[in-house]
């Protein structure tokens, strides 16, 4: 028998008892009405640091009463009005519990381009001052009882010049700031006047240079660094994208949502400078995330997710609404996609179930076993108050699908000292796991499994292979499918990680034989 411990955090979307969760079915069904939220927007803008700002309210909650903060920026050539109307933001606001400040840029713009009304990150010299407003206005808002922040669930997102000011937010509060969301953003400390180069142009110190400035931003509060997380985004049809769009001429509106502008190598970069900020490994394999219409690649420390790549399909240079309307220019803009993912809804999802500052619960967990039933018990130990703790039985299934969920989770309850205890009678000769999780009312998950519990005489368990080779050879040797010229894992349905999936000679990929005949992106698992 083998034990295993793992800490990690769900969505609290996924949490029995989450309060305000709100399937958001709506949202695939083109054309659809959205529903009447509880929650709503201020009744007008209300000017906060020199930042005219729409603040959304919602109905809904965190599981322990309060509501996260977001801070929502627009890109150049974009208004905070059309990321308020046309950014589906209502709904991320109210399916995380979080409130959502929508500050614009202001009378005050950067220089090197009056007329597009960009935030000013050309340095990060914070020449406009919008750095520290944006510190200042996110503090502000923390002070607002009526708010009802939970000033450990902080986080800043933006598009474009947007993202590039949230990463220069980010970098010099990173005691206030638990998290950033940054979309197709030039990095840290980068002339604002390169931001449309192509890849080639990306000087190669950039990443270095971006890991000094942002450092620098933070002097005495680098510390904090080591409990911030970072979602870097690009849509695929950006600029050096896998699927570059339609090239952007001034005043062109036909393409919207589909534009390609700035470099997916800014994205790099980024990934590249939060590598080296938080001490990560390099990203792992792409998996597909938010109903398939993204992927992920996560870096992380001692187990622990903290940055994650995330591509966009079918989008450009723009922010992802999601809101399946077709994407039109007269909704919200050309840099404004309607169709696919909610980005919004996705980040502050991803932001909220990793963050690191909410206190985790640890979980021990021990395993006896007689006969045909296995006893489990343990403790769960955290400063915050547990909402609830479940047990999960899988057992191994021999037909070559590896472990399955077993009947329901079992509702525990926690004695003196966070005890709990409990047994599973289970069929002979065969292999079990247990995975006990607790959950915080600040929604941090902590978990412990007990892994290749053998009852009687189990059966010999699956081996699991890897085979790394070109996604055509995949295809042809069967660990792997074509569909409209990708190359899919065959079992997990997975695109292939190398060179976006295309089915081709070109890119190879790294597939692992988790279960007969069910191959997953990446190494075995």
């Amino acid at each position: 028998m083998s034990m295993s411990s793992t800490l990690h955090k769900q969505h609290p979307r996924s949490k029995p008892g989450r309060a305000g969760g709100i399937a958001l079915a709506f949202a695939a069904m083109a054309g659809a009405v959205a529903p009447a939220w509880a929650g709503s927007w201020n009744a007008g803008k209300e000017t906060i640091d020199n930042h005219p700002t729409w603040i959304y309210t919602p109905g809904s909650a965190l599981a322990n009463g309060k509501h996260a903060l977001v801070i929502a920026l627009h890109g150049c050539a974009q208004t905070n009005d059309d990321l308020k109307s046309w950014g589906n933001l209502a709904a991320a606001a109210e399916h995380n519990g979080a409130v959502i400040a929508v500050p614009g840029v202001g009378s005050k713009v950067w220089s090197g381009n009056t007329s597009a009304a960009c935030w000013d990150y050309d340095g990060a010299s914070d020449a406009s001052g919008h750095i520290a407003d944006l510190v200042s206005l996110t503090q502000d808002l923390l002070a607002r009882g009526a708010l009802n922040i939970d000033s450990r669930h902080v986080y800043i997102v933006g598009l474009s010049s947007g993202a590039s000011v949230a990463l220069d937010v980010a970098c010099k509060a990173p005691n206030l700031i638990a998290g950033v969301g940054a979309l197709a953003g030039p990095s840290v400390g980068s002339a604002q006047f390169s931001a449309t180069v192509d890849q080639s142009g990306i000087l190669s110190s950039n990443v270095s240079n971006a890991v000094s400035k942002c450092n620098s931003l933070a002097g005495a509060n680098s510390s904090y660094f080591t409990t911030q997380i970072a979602n870097l985004a690009y849509g695929e049809k950006d600029r050096n994208a896998e699927s570059p769009g339609c090239t952007y001429l001034s005043g062109s509106t036909s393409c919207p949502g589909q534009y390609q502008l700035v470099s997916k190598k800014w994205d790099s970069d980024n990934v590249a400078m939060f590598q080296q900020i938080y001490g990560t490994g390099t990203p792992g394999s792409a998996a597909t995330v938010y109903n398939g219409t993204g992927e992920t690649s996560t870096a992380t420390a001692g187990g622990v997710p903290r940055i994650t790549l995330t591509r966009v399909y079918a989008v450009g240079h723009a922010w992802p609404a999601g809101s399946g309307q077709a994407n039109d220019a007269s909704k919200g803009g050309v840099w404004m996609a309607q169709s696919g993912m909610n980005y919004g809804d996705y980040v502050i999802g991803w932001l909220i179930a990793n963050n690191r500052r909410a206190d985790i619960p640890s979980v021990a967990l021990n395993i006896s076993v007689a006969a045909t039933t296995i006893h489990y018990s343990g403790t769960v130990a955290s400063t915050d108050p547990i909402q609830g703790t479940q047990a999960q039985l899988y057992a191994w299934n021999a037909s070559g699908n590896g472990y399955q969920a077993s009947g329901q989770p079992v509702n525990l309850s926690l004695g003196a000292g966070g005890s709990y205890g409990g047994d599973f009678s289970v069929p002979n000769n065969n292999w079990y796991r247990i995975t006990v999780t607790a959950t915080t009312t600040a929604n941090a998950t902590g978990s412990a499994t007990a892994a290749d519990i053998g009852v009687g005489s189990p059966p010999a368990q699956w081996q699991c292979n890897t085979v790394t080779a070109t996604n055509y050879s995949h295809v042809q040797n069967g660990r792997a499918y074509d569909n409209g010229g990708y190359a899919y894992a065959k079992g997990s349905n997975q695109r292939l990680a190398g060179g976006g999936g295309l089915d081709n000679t070109f890119y190879s990929s790294t597939l692992s034989q988790s279960a007969q005949g069910y191959w997953i992106n990446g190494s075995c698992p």
